[in-house]
């Protein structure tokens, strides 16, 4: 593959995967207080904790939109297209100085 068209492929790859990998948490159908942190469901609690991670609760640490889920998929992709175009640069810069001539020995 040409180098004109190696760099814009591999940063497209990894800004495109680093997009993924930072949507992949989204929200659920559904309603009710949550913790802003784990997204516990926080509906008929009288406590001032968080059961699920113990986060102290305010006005500030409870969301009233609906719980996050985890998608492993958006994940999982996000996570090859980061990675694989940097084990790329990696393994081409390694190549590279496998290509490199050895300097004359001695003088």
């Amino acid at each position: 593959m040409t180098d004109s068209i190696k760099l814009p492929l591999i940063c497209g790859m990894m800004a495109v995967g680093g997009w993924l990998l930072l949507t992949a948490r989204r929200r659920a159908a559904g309603s009710g207080p949550h913790c802003a942190s784990c997204g516990y469901n926080l509906s008929h609690l009288e406590s001032s904790r968080c059961p699920e991670c113990g986060l102290v609760l305010s006005p500030d640490t409870i969301s009233d939109g609906p719980p996050s889920r985890f998608s492993w998929g958006r994940f999982w992709i996000g996570a090859a297209m980061v990675f694989v175009p940097a084990i790329w640069v990696v393994i081409d810069f390694g190549m590279a100085i496998m290509r490199m001539p050895t300097p004359p020995v001695g003088g």
